[in-house]
């Protein structure tokens, strides 16, 4: 879809925000995360999408902090003039942008090859549009840690240039959680997979299954929900079976049946389970979230 340019940024407006996506046109993690911050956002800003930026918009915003989301629809010319003008800007990272299919494991599927995309043209472009960013944020240690194995010489970059920012929720989401798990202390004692006709590759849908079924566990199979009827439908369950099959780097499914007290069964690639706050209890957990809108503005 072609989109107008913006050719009027206007003084009144404090940030510039651009993503691919936005929560009013796919209710996404990385789309609801990058609203929950929004929310919190302590000015005005301008939400712009990647065929929206060219060099008038660059110029005559350059001196406003921006704030860029997941881009994939960013040109290599559009990165380097981005880098290159003296605009302040922060990158949230919630996928691997250093890989040209935006995973490795769905590299791999589709090439038959391991990903060797950060050893690339494309790999050191992305590294030098983040060596330039004045912040970083990832969703989980476990993707950061990844991001430092494929390009080591981050672990030399000034500390809080690279953050966790995590999976981010509004005040509303995690008060219809807590109301949820009140609701439904008493679980129907089956499983919960995530399926449906729009789910991702990586949410391996039939490996839940297969694991269910080999473990002889009562599952249902739950897609094509808005985003407060999936978490009214989710809060009825015993436990969760999420078993992606690439790196998902924070899924927010994991963290809002861990605040409703369900049982989960993941495996590695769900790349926040072994960090350092993954295993606090239900309350705790939404105590914790409660704050991350505000930690990425301060």
């Amino acid at each position: 879809m072609m989109l107008p340019p913006i050719f009027n940024v206007g003084k009144n407006y404090d940030y510039v925000i651009v993503s691919d996506m936005y929560a009013s046109d796919y209710p996404g993690g990385a789309e609801q995360t990058l609203e929950a911050i929004l929310q919190k956002c302590p000015g005005n800003y301008l939400k712009a999408y990647p065929g929206q930026v060219n060099s008038y918009m660059i110029e005559s915003a350059k001196d406003r902090p921006w704030i860029i989301g997941n881009c994939a629809g960013f040109s290599k010319d559009q990165l380097i003039e981005i880098a290159t003008s003296g605009i302040s800007y922060s990158k949230i990272e919630c996928d691997y942008a250093c890989c040209i299919h935006r995973s490795s494991h769905l590299h791999k599927i589709r090439t038959g090859k391991d990903c060797d995309c950060h050893l690339t043209d494309h790999g050191r472009l992305i590294l030098g549009f983040y060596k330039r960013a004045q912040k970083v944020s990832f969703m989980s240690e476990g993707q950061l840690n990844e991001y430092k194995r494929l390009f080591p010489v981050m672990n030399t970059w000034k500390p809080n240039k690279l953050v966790v920012q995590g999976s981010t929720f509004s005040q509303n989401s995690l008060d219809l959680i807590k109301n949820l798990s009140v609701k439904y202390p008493v679980k129907n004692g089956k499983w919960f997979i995530q399926g449906g006709g729009n789910t991702s590759w990586i949410k391996n849908t039939q490996g839940a299954i297969d694991y269910c079924v080999k473990n002889n566990l009562e599952y249902e199979i739950v897609g094509g929900l808005a985003p407060v009827e999936f978490l009214e439908k989710l809060a009825q369950f015993h436990g969760l079976v999420f078993l992606p099959a690439g790196f998902d780097t924070n899924p927010r499914i994991t963290l809002e049946a861990r605040m409703m007290g369900l049982e989960l069964v993941l495996n590695d690639n769900v790349q926040q389970r072994h960090d350092s706050w993954f295993n606090l209890s239900p309350s705790e957990l939404i105590i914790h979230h409660a704050n991350l809108a505000e930690k990425f503005w301060k």
